[in-house]
């Protein structure tokens, strides 16, 4: 999944998103967010406080995933906070 977020985070830079590819990265993100939880939170750049003209072209869509599973602990080792909004 690293090297698939990486590849559309390329493309995305090369003004070649498509949108379909999206919602099936999408899909498998938030499928299994406990599996790519590491991928999620490396492309939201949510540990660094930067400002969104100076980040990976994914981030602003990570960042959505972020904010739609809710509060997701991987200290826990457990989905038991993972919050999907539906």
């Amino acid at each position: 999944m690293i090297v698939i977020v990486g590849s559309y985070n390329d493309a995305i830079s090369d003004g070649e998103e498509q949108n379909a590819a999206w919602q099936k990265i999408r899909y498998f993100l938030t499928n299994d967010a406990m599996i790519h939880w590491n991928t999620i939170i490396y492309w939201a750049l949510l540990d660094d406080e930067i400002d969104l003209e100076d980040c990976f072209a994914v981030t602003p869509q990570m960042r959505e995933i972020v904010d739609d599973l809710g509060s997701f602990s991987i200290e826990q080792g457990s989905l038991q906070n993972l919050i999907i909004k539906e």
